[in-house]
């Protein structure tokens, strides 16, 4: 009975798509914090990552509103509709597949200061 449920929870997460804790082989780098002041000089929160698809990048306020949203790998601190963000610590939450066919959330905080 054991074996046949242990096999039916891995069927199960593998259909749904759910990630293994020692299945992401993915490398994520991301900064904590960035300048957006328009000086050439770190004006851009970026994500250095390698064998990630279907990426989807969200940026919540201290509130845990969502401010920023995009399939990029970047953000300028700007909020998406044309305004910037106050300064402060933001969380960056990445949503992508990994080279295994499994979905992945990594997570962190980016301290915003122009």
């Amino acid at each position: 009975m054991q074996k046949f449920f242990v096999v039916l929870m891995m069927i199960l997460s593998s259909h749904l798509g759910l990630s293994q804790s020692n299945s992401d082989t993915s490398y994520i780098y991301a900064p904590n914090s960035f300048t957006p002041n328009n000086d050439g000089v770190n004006d851009v929160f970026r994500i250095t990552a390698d064998s990630i698809y279907d990426i989807t990048m969200i940026i919540y306020n201290r509130a845990g509103a969502n401010v920023y949203e995009s399939s990029t790998l970047w953000w300028n601190g700007d909020s998406g509709t044309g305004f910037y963000c106050e300064n402060g610590v933001y969380t960056w939450l990445l949503r992508y597949k990994n080279i295994n066919g499994f979905y992945v959330e990594k997570r962190g905080h980016i301290l915003l200061t122009r």
